[in-house]
């Protein structure tokens, strides 16, 4: 997985954790975006960025949209690159359909779309892929989407581990990816508290380092790192990440309750 990959699979690790306990709840979130360390050739004039993350629940499935853009002027140049993403998991963890796209300057870099579909969860099923080309592989069976994988390590939290291992498949890259995610310490929430609603921002919060691997690899470098402060409730206020051209920091801004479905 290249870093726009990587890029990619934050968005959707952000994007990915509502609510997902008693008090499940559908969201929208934004985020600034901060850039800490450019790695371009050039000086730097000046930057900005922003993330919107969108979370709708219906009474099968969670639907996640997201939308990351950061500009730059550098070197007499200026660059644009956005990363979008649709997705949408069965509650019952049995289908995953997604489609994400890279741009720089209006021109694609990367793209993957298609399905993930078993008949049980936990049980074996395939991958689909229509983007970049079309292949169908297998999904092992302990594989878990992405708003399953966080429902899963929020509960070890909760149990008083301090590591996570598991393997997922979000569609930002072809293949499953192992993860073994570390919880650090326990955080306090921003001060000041992001715009918003202020009742989605109560609670735990935990600071936490994933390192993602190829499924089947066996390389002692991660493909990808990201660290994170993360609400029991799944909303992320904070995470950065090495995306290649820059290390960036997002931090929430502005987060609010959707309406939820009447079933």
């Amino acid at each position: 997985m290249n870093r726009t990959g990587a890029l990619t699979l934050v968005l959707l690790y952000v994007a990915s954790a509502p609510a997902l306990g008693a008090e499940a709840k559908p969201y929208e979130a934004a985020y600034d975006v901060t850039v800490n360390d450019w790695k371009l050739p050039g000086e730097i004039v000046h930057s900005t960025g922003t993330q919107i993350v969108r979370i709708e629940k219906t009474c099968t499935d969670w639907n996640v949209a997201a939308h990351f853009e950061l500009g730059a002027e550098a070197g007499g140049r200026n660059l644009n690159f956005v990363t979008t993403l649709t997705a949408t998991e069965a509650i019952n963890g049995t289908s995953y359909r997604f489609e994400s796209n890279n741009t720089l300057n209006g021109q694609v870099i990367a793209q993957t779309a298609g399905t993930a579909t078993r008949a049980v969860a936990n049980g074996p099923g395939k991958i689909v892929l229509t983007k970049p080309e079309a292949r169908t592989t297998a999904l092992p069976p302990e594989t878990l989407f992405p708003l399953a994988a966080f429902k899963w390590t929020e509960s070890q939290w909760e149990k008083g581990e301090k590591k996570a291992n598991y393997v997922t498949f979000d569609g930002t890259t072809e293949d499953p990816l192992r993860v073994f995610e570390l919880l650090t310490s326990r955080v306090d929430l921003p001060n000041p508290p992001p715009e918003g609603d202020q009742l989605l921002l109560q609670g735990k919060a935990w600071r936490t380092n994933g390192s993602y691997f190829a499924y089947g690899g066996n390389e002692a470098e991660a493909l990808s790192t990201l660290t994170q402060n993360v609400l029991a409730n799944g909303i992320a206020t904070q995470v950065t990440l090495d995306i290649g051209f820059a290390n960036v920091t997002l931090n929430l801004r502005r987060v609010r309750a959707l309406p939820e479905p009447k079933c």
